[in-house]
């Protein structure tokens, strides 16, 4: 170990997400662009291994930080990475992490309506998605607005190079970093239905991973305050359920 830093530089492309690193070392990093996988070489600098670009739309859309790309590379095993894209109608789409190659690709939400700006949550073989477009800040959801719905569950099955999506739930979860829980079946996402009276009403909201039905929204409170804003759900090995806010950390648990 040296601690000498080495670098490659993406010209004329924008890296404004996370990235993912697998067990042989690969690292999958998706700019504005592409998507990409990185390998170190015999110096130990950053090589490019693939390149593979994808459809980053025409536009930014309501509900993105770039006209790209919202999602960080999540991984499948055993040798899957999967994104989405910034077509108009957004598709989901997994490659294969050795060669780059597209396994398969599906659109989902609505045509014109769809965009992400957090990461696809992968169970097993299924990827888990969340609809943002429409959210441009705080303001997009005060005085009882919110922003386009869903949540839906995509499947991946290697063999056939198919995606398929299973469910789509009704929920509208402008921002959410969602998670998934293995041991009781549930998706955690943040929602905000729309309020014709006006009140911002934020709910910690659990979703049935198997069959996308609502199992139960908690009101975790009203106003500006409550709004998570690109904040992530975090499950706690005590089972209880965090998610930071712009008034602070709101705690929920079983009664």
């Amino acid at each position: 170990m040296t601690g000498v830093t080495k670098s490659i530089k993406l010209a004329g492309e924008g890296v404004f997400n996370s990235f993912a690193v697998d067990e042989t070392g690969g690292v999958f990093i998706v700019t504005d662009h592409a998507l990409y996988r990185f390998d170190a070489d015999v110096s130990g600098a950053p090589s490019i291994t693939w390149r593979v670009g994808y459809d980053r739309g025409t536009r930014l859309k309501p509900g993105m930080l770039s006209q790209g790309s919202g999602t960080s590379p999540t991984l499948l095993e055993p040798d899957l990475v999967a994104i989405a894209d910034n077509a108009e109608h957004m598709n989901v789409e997994v490659y294969r992490r050795s060669t780059g190659a597209l396994v398969c690709r599906v659109p989902v939400f609505e045509a014109g309506k769809s965009a992400t700006e957090n990461s696809i949550i992968a169970v097993g073989n299924s990827l888990v998605v969340e609809n943002n477009f429409g959210y441009t800040g705080p303001t997009a959801v005060a005085q009882g607005k919110s922003t386009t719905p869903g949540v839906a569950r995509v499947d991946v099955d290697e063999q056939s190079g198919t995606c398929t999506t299973v469910w789509t739930s009704a929920e509208i979860s402008p921002t959410t970093v969602p998670k998934a829980s293995l041991a009781n079946g549930l998706v955690y996402v943040y929602s905000k239905p729309p309020r014709a009276d006006g009140v911002d009403a934020w709910y910690f909201t659990a979703i049935d991973f198997h069959t996308g039905a609502t199992v139960y929204r908690r009101l975790t409170g009203t106003g500006y305050l409550y709004n998570n804003h690109y904040a992530a759900v975090t499950i706690g090995p005590d089972g209880a359920g965090y998610i930071g806010t712009l008034g602070g950390l709101v705690r929920l648990a079983d009664g």
